[in-house]
């Protein structure tokens, strides 16, 4: 295969972290209509359902939705964190039966096939994961035409197998 390079943009990072981040928002706001519900159980239990709400959960409630941007943006920072230290560093990638080799600005490393559990595929990008949140991202701009890059797609499949399911 041919060599690619690119140079990866936030708009990669936030494509390619999407399912991490809908995860966690959603698991974060379950929590919270959760802890809301025993609140409100709690507050019946104590009144024996005979006053009504102070409005102790409705706050509970509010500090949860206040919270949320908050959750959102601390996943998607630490998504595009977890992708690589370097990770807006240009970087040049060649694919072949061993793995990827990657060269960076910082330095150079083989990655062998064995590294990466699954892979994904979005709208702009081919996302290779090695972790719960770690991937690496190839955007499909980066290839010459749409012969590499299914032949980039192809290395994937053949040492990946089909996509894995990444919730999404």
């Amino acid at each position: 295969m041919r060599e690619i390079s690119y140079q990866l943009t936030r708009k990669d990072i936030r494509e390619a972290a999407w399912p991490w981040v809908r995860r966690f928002v959603l698991r974060y706001w379950g929590a919270v209509v959760v802890l809301v519900l025993v609140v409100e159980v709690l507050l019946w239990i104590v009144r024996l359902g005979g006053e009504e709400n102070d409005g102790l959960s409705w706050f509970i409630l509010l500090v949860g939705v206040a919270w949320l941007p908050i959750g959102w943006w601390l996943g998607l920072r630490t998504a595009a964190r977890a992708a690589d230290p370097y990770v807006f560093e240009q970087r040049t990638v060649r694919a072949d039966d061993a793995g990827l080799d990657v060269e960076r600005e910082t330095g150079h490393s083989t990655v062998p096939w064995s590294f990466f559990h699954s892979w994904r595929e979005t709208e702009n990008l081919i996302v290779l994961l090695h972790g719960e949140m770690t991937y690496f991202p190839v955007p499909k701009s980066a290839f010459g035409s749409d012969d590499d890059r299914r032949e980039f797609r192809g290395f994937v499949e053949n040492h990946l197998g089909h996509m894995g399911d990444d919730g999404s």
